[in-house]
């Protein structure tokens, strides 16, 4: 795929998301926990929903390890998803839209490409991400930033990028139809971008507010309010780098030899 130059520009209140983001909807946001999603792209599917786009969210992990303690971690994956309903309920995003994938927080690594599973079926994270996209047939797919510090955000990063070549690919023709291959932007959660981002979204004081609100279901997690704060002093502002793939071509390449005798 053809590298593509984007224009840096910031995405004012009323300015339309859809353009600035050259892709139609439906959109897919790949997020490896289920906080992720608010923090890096609150405001922007909150753009998405006033601009009339379905959203759709693929949550990677089960959240396991978001225990304060021992003591909660029996009942921590129940209660996380139950507050990943509520954070997206105020973002506009309906129970139906989100796609649990069940792979153990902390420790993607392990799962992935594709394999065999016990049951004699394909699983993996790029296998089940390429079974969401075939079904969603999303024209805009965001991921996290591959420089996150966090190995669940690097390995989702790499696995969504592969998994756009597997869904749009003549292969697993099992988990539905080839789709078009999807526009794609990073987020970022807790680490810079590799580069500067290409797109400034900005959301209104309302939308603002309903993002916090939103971080604020999490309440099972103890640093949430340290981050509404963070969130709050940064000011309603997101930004999205794009995503782009450059083909190998022996010919291109093969210049840097052209002098070579």
């Amino acid at each position: 795929m053809p590298t593509v130059a984007v224009t840096r520009s910031p995405l004012v209140p009323h300015a339309s998301i859809a353009t600035a983001l050259a892709a139609p909807g439906p959109w897919l946001a790949v997020v490896p926990h289920d906080d992720d999603l608010v923090l890096g792209l609150g405001l922007t599917v909150q753009r998405a929903h006033q601009a009339g786009i379905a959203v759709h969210v693929a949550v990677v992990t089960d959240g396991r390890f978001g225990f304060r303690t021992p003591a909660d971690a029996a009942g921590i994956v129940a209660r996380r998803k139950a507050e990943q309903e509520e954070s997206c309920r105020l973002l506009g995003i309906p129970v139906e839209r989100l796609h649990w994938l069940g792979f153990p927080d902390s420790d993607l690594p392990a799962h992935q490409g594709v394999r065999w599973g016990a049951d004699g079926r394909p699983t993996g994270i790029s296998y089940a991400l390429a079974r969401v996209m075939r079904l969603v047939r999303p024209g805009l797919v965001f991921g996290p930033t591959p420089t996150d510090l966090h190995p669940d955000h690097r390995v989702v990063a790499s696995e969504l990028d592969i998994a756009c070549f597997h869904a749009s690919g003549e292969i697993w023709l099992d988990l539905g139809q080839p789709i078009a291959l999807p526009v794609r932007w990073d987020y970022a959660v807790y680490c810079p971008f590799a580069g500067e981002p290409d797109v400034q979204v900005r959301g209104d004081a309302a939308q603002f507010e309903t993002k916090l609100r939103s971080i604020a279901a999490f309440a099972s997690q103890t640093q949430i309010g340290a981050l509404v704060e963070q969130q709050r002093r940064g000011g309603p502002v997101e930004h999205l780098r794009k995503v782009t793939w450059s083909a190998y071509d022996p010919a291109a390449t093969g210049t840097v030899f052209a002098s070579v005798k």
